[in-house]
């Protein structure tokens, strides 16, 4: 089903300016309430510069794999459903593997049909339970204005997240969230901002962490919440900036030690909630925790720059290091 449209949107972030071209001809694809859920039904390519509009929750089948080129817009229509009754909220699920490749003059773009509005769409969920892949690997991408109940991207179990040069911003919720344990989140040269919730809620047990040259800016919780991680070895975060978050920048839950935190900026965080908004916020309830701080900065957060919650140091089993760091002007400590 084709009807002619023409989209012109712009997000002006730091400087950069993003703007899909207007393009005629969208591909109506069919979700649970239609004949059609498998994305792959409508070519495994997805090429350059069209539109295809999700009308209600659709699937990528394990063992199959999307290619998205660059230019391409998915839109989510969630009024398309009242035709069978009630408005939908729509997901793409991925059990098999979606590659977007967008470029710097020409992204993929993810976002609601109907223009500016968040939560009208829930968003991709990459399920990487049983034998499913679950996986999204994406270039130059835009997720924005989603995450109805969850996140704009969901992780459950064993799914793989791996990200270059995109932009997660103005969800309903989360940017991005593990709603199950074992999942990996590999993230470079990134943009997270404006959210409702965290920027990143990764309340579950990573199998691998690493995130780099990420920007994690004016989310409505944390800029980072890493609550557990399997592995204690090889998990890092480098060169972040991380700027006015209503909560913490960055919060290390109890199961999250061994992490290593790199030439990062905590700026600024906290201004909405008292006792909260410190630039790094450590919980070491459970006692063997140890961690590194490097070469970072915390200045001007509400409350302080580095706050190590629960510690008892003879619990302590290794230190928790903090190496040429600067803690300046923070509203406590």
């Amino acid at each position: 089903m084709n009807r002619i449209m023409v989209l012109f949107a712009l997000v002006c972030i730091g400087g950069l300016v993003l703007a899909p071209s207007a393009v005629n001809g969208a591909t109506y694809v069919f979700g649970e309430d239609g004949n059609i859920k498998n994305l792959t039904y409508y070519g495994s390519t997805w090429t350059s510069a069209n539109t295809y509009i999700i009308a209600g929750d659709c699937h990528v089948n394990n063992d199959d794999e999307l290619t998205i080129e660059d230019g391409v817009e998915v839109l989510f229509d969630y009024d398309y459903g009242g035709d069978y009754g009630s408005p939908m909220f729509p997901t793409i699920k991925i059990y098999g593997t979606i590659v977007c490749e967008g470029t710097e003059n020409s992204q993929v773009w993810f976002k609601n049909y109907s223009g500016t509005n968040k939560g009208e769409f829930e968003g991709l969920l990459l399920d990487g339970t049983s034998t499913n892949e679950g996986e999204l690997e994406a270039s130059h991408t835009v997720f924005e204005y989603g995450g109805k109940s969850t996140a704009l991207i969901q992780l459950d179990e064993d799914a793989v997240l791996d990200l270059d040069n995109c932009f997660i911003r103005l969800s309903d919720t989360d940017g991005i969230a593990t709603i199950d344990e074992s999942s990996s989140i590999d993230i470079h040269s990134c943009y997270i901002d404006s959210n409702d919730n965290d920027g990143i809620d990764a309340q579950n047990e990573l199998e691998l962490l690493q995130i780099e040259n990420t920007v994690l800016f004016y989310n409505g919780g944390a800029g980072i919440h890493i609550e557990s991680l399997r592995n204690h070895d090889g998990m890092w975060l480098k060169g972040l900036y991380v700027r006015g978050n209503n909560l913490d920048g960055l919060v290390l839950g109890p199961q999250s030690r061994g992490i290593l935190v790199r030439n990062c900026q905590f700026y600024c965080n906290g201004p909405e909630v008292a006792g909260q908004g410190n630039g790094i916020r450590i919980d070491c309830d459970e006692g063997n925790f140890y961690c590194t701080i490097m070469n970072c900065v915390a200045a001007g957060n509400s409350e302080n720059g580095i706050y190590i919650e629960d510690m008892d140091p003879w619990e302590i089993l290794s230190p928790i290091r903090i190496l040429n760091s600067v803690l300046w002007d923070n509203g406590d400590n």
